[in-house]
């Protein structure tokens, strides 16, 4: 998971920062003091920018966090922890209320709607097996493919993590670890309620507290002195590296080599490039096709990219000589459509297929 988020950007991705940091400051929270109460919950809450999914049980969960484990008394702390909350969820609550509730009515629908409709509060026995896979599926993404068992990997985390807490005397780290483990029944539960494949992004925050129950094992076992134990940790680690590393080393050569073609950012100003050029520094508009419809990519590309380099940015009219520039989606001939709709003026001169994928079309209007 963690290598997939750095090897390309994406809208989940950034979350892992804030949900370390919600982490953080839950285990400083511990000591009830009241900026970290603040903080933790604010950057549960806020995550909820980068995947929504993401951030409501991550928020429920270190609510319940400060009832049951730290065992808040205080009124005003609580406020505390509601104002981080409120703080982080309040440009969200502003839009809606701007655009009628329209995403939390249609959530509420989709929670409380009419069996006719499908909507069924109590989640099927399917729902249920199928969360139960993905939650399994998102425990083996932390770890590299097929290096050993689910079950058997699963035991390694999580047995020596629950014996370890069990026998520790610090009492602020075990809390801390007894919060990484509420995580799971509370995603868990929280996740009932959809009915809908949970996808392994959404429990992005549940991979973190595997790595850190994993860690708490390690260092408690070195701590302890068990010399069983360390022997199989460095074994574990030591296989892991090796078995690993040769498939490391050949995604960041084919990451490094790829020229991404309509995907990456290369192909891209390639392709405007070679617009320009068959151009000749002569006036000329664009019109781009791209299957999600919008173009801003292109767009920043234009103003980022070709004005600094050509000096000038494409007209946007179907006269004199005009460009069109055709992202293919895979197979699909999306762009016939868009060719027969939307552009139908001019005399096509010349039609070129690009190294990248990108079909370039020079024509001439009236």
């Amino acid at each position: 998971m963690f290598i997939a988020q750095a090897r390309f950007t994406w809208n989940s991705n950034p979350s892992t920062l804030f949900i370390l940091l919600a982490f953080c400051f839950a285990y400083l929270g511990i000591k009830k003091k009241n900026k970290y109460i603040f903080l933790s919950s604010f950057f549960a809450g806020f995550v909820y920018n980068f995947q929504f999914a993401v951030s409501i049980p991550l928020s429920v969960s270190i609510f319940l966090f400060y009832i049951f484990i730290v065992k808040l008394r205080d009124i005003k702390k609580y406020l505390i922890l509601f104002s981080g909350f409120i703080i982080a969820f309040l440009p969200g609550l502003l839009f809606e209320l701007r655009h009628g509730f329209m995403g939390i009515g249609g959530f509420a629908k989709y929670l409380f709607g009419s069996k006719e409709a499908g909507a069924s509060f109590l989640p099927s026995q399917r729902i249920v097996v199928d969360h139960i896979s993905s939650f399994f599926n998102a425990f083996m993404d932390v770890f590299p493919k097929n290096i050993m068992p689910q079950q058997i990997l699963f035991l390694i985390v999580l047995i020596p993590a629950a014996y370890y807490l069990y026998k520790e005397k610090n009492l602020e780290l075990r809390k801390f670890v007894t919060f990484l483990f509420l995580l799971f029944p509370v995603y868990f539960l929280v996740f009932l309620f959809f009915r809908n494949t949970i996808w392994v992004y959404y429990l992005i925050a549940l991979n973190a507290a595997y790595i850190l129950l994993f860690s708490y094992s390690v260092a408690s076992s070195f701590k302890k002195n068990n010399y069983l134990l360390n022997l199989f940790y460095i074994l574990f680690l030591l296989f892991v590296v090796l078995k690993t590393l040769p498939a490391l080393i050949n995604v960041f050569i084919y990451d490094y080599r790829d020229y991404g073609g309509t995907a990456k950012i290369r192909g891209k100003t390639d392709a405007i490039d070679f617009i320009y050029s068959d151009a000749k520094g002569e006036k000329f508009s664009l019109f781009i096709f791209s299957p999600p419809i919008y173009v801003y990519p292109y767009d920043y590309i234009l103003w980022w990219h070709a004005k600094e380099k050509f000096g000038y940015v494409p007209d946007n009219i179907k006269a004199g000589t005009f460009y069109l520039l055709i992202e293919k989606d895979n197979d699909e001939l999306w762009y016939k459509g868009w060719l027969e709709t939307v552009i139908k003026d001019g005399t096509v001169i010349w039609e070129k297929t690009l190294s990248s994928g990108f079909i370039v079309q020079k024509r001439i209007g009236k």
